[in-house]
């Protein structure tokens, strides 16, 4: 885990109960195969929490992950993203 992760994830673990570094790798990982896949990834920090909130689930649907990956990608790019 890069420095810059690992504040991310301190970021996740005070937002998500309960949120372990493993579960962030997880989202991490989902996001590069799942949605990568589709189109160049992009950049969390360019998102806000609200604006992910509408994103991630129409996308999950369009990438036919289940409700468990989508929730572990979007706790992934809210704990990557704009934090104001």
């Amino acid at each position: 885990m890069t420095d810059t992760e690992s504040a991310n994830y301190k970021y996740g673990k005070a937002k998500f109960t309960d949120y372990s570094k493993e579960q962030f790798m997880q989202g991490k990982v989902i996001n590069e195969k799942s949605c990568g896949s589709c189109h160049k990834q992009k950049d969390p920090t360019r998102f806000t929490e609200q604006q992910l909130n509408k994103i991630i689930p129409n996308m999950a649907k369009k990438a036919k992950i289940s409700d468990a990956e989508k929730d572990l990608v979007l706790k992934y790019y809210i704990a990557s993203g704009k934090h104001s």
